[in-house]
């Protein structure tokens, strides 16, 4: 019914004074060939899992706009513990580690 009417109504009109007389219609539905073929959605899961990913990824640092996220470095055989212990700053060091 709605779509009558507006054929109705809004064919031959014009678009503004002076403008263009509109053609109005009934759309028409046809398959583009003899099988039709369903698209593929994309999972809104799957985009989530892609976005956590690359943010995971990122360089991005404590200098950031985002707020900071405790991080946890692991330094390996980065020095040996004779170092430590020969070393004058080893005490600050360790009580930082702690």
């Amino acid at each position: 019914p709605s779509v009558d009417l507006a054929c109705q109504i809004l064919g031959g009109a014009h678009f503004r004074p002076g403008s263009h007389v509109l053609k109005v219609a009934p759309a028409k539905f046809e398959m583009k060939g003899d099988v039709y073929v369903k698209k593929k959605k994309t999972s809104s899961k799957a985009k989530h899992q892609v976005i956590h990913q690359e943010k995971a990824l990122e360089w991005g640092g404590f200098d950031d706009a985002e707020k900071a996220e405790d991080v946890t470095v692991i330094l390996k055989h980065m020095f040996t513990l004779s170092e430590l212990d020969s070393s004058p700053s080893a005490s600050g060091f360790l009580a930082t580690l702690e």
